[in-house]
């Protein structure tokens, strides 16, 4: 399941392209919103658990793309993002499915997401995803059990 918050236009277009780079279709049981969810509101959280549950009743992954998208608070903000974080774990946890967050880096710096620095306390594992020519480099930036400085 993927909770989309920008380029529906291009959706169908990307999958297509996936398609085809890899002589296989789509898996069935993928399933793309057609909005973004507000999932710093406990309510709209509910909604889309309750959603999920009801379209694919044993989902192995939800993706959230991207965290801002999908969220009317603000990014900076400890508070914002810790009720984000709890409507992650109160609803669509409880799922059994693991959840993905898409999440831009800093302007700043690409070392880094940006908003408030609560984001990184609260992920198991965090992967950084950058590119050199036409190959993407995925790396762990944070993983699960080990403290990082």
């Amino acid at each position: 399941m993927v909770i989309a918050g920008e380029g529906f236009a291009g959706m169908a277009r990307r999958l297509k392209a996936l398609e085809a780079k890899h002589g296989r279709p789509a898996p069935d049981r993928l399933f793309i919103s057609e909005r973004p969810a507000d999932l710093i509101d406990e309510k709209a959280a509910q909604w889309v658990a309750d959603s999920i549950a009801a379209i694919c009743p044993n989902p192995g992954l939800v993706i959230v793309d991207t965290l801002h998208r999908n969220m009317t608070g603000d990014e900076n903000s400890s508070a914002d993002i810790g009720q984000f974080i709890a409507n992650i774990d109160n609803h669509l946890r409880p799922l059994g499915a693991a959840v993905l967050i898409v999440h831009h880096s800093g302007h700043s710096t690409a070392q880094r997401s940006r908003g408030s620095s609560s984001i990184r306390a609260a992920m198991d594992a965090e992967f950084s995803a950058t590119k050199d020519g036409l190959n993407v480099i995925l790396t762990c930036t944070k993983e699960i059990g080990r403290a990082h400085v």
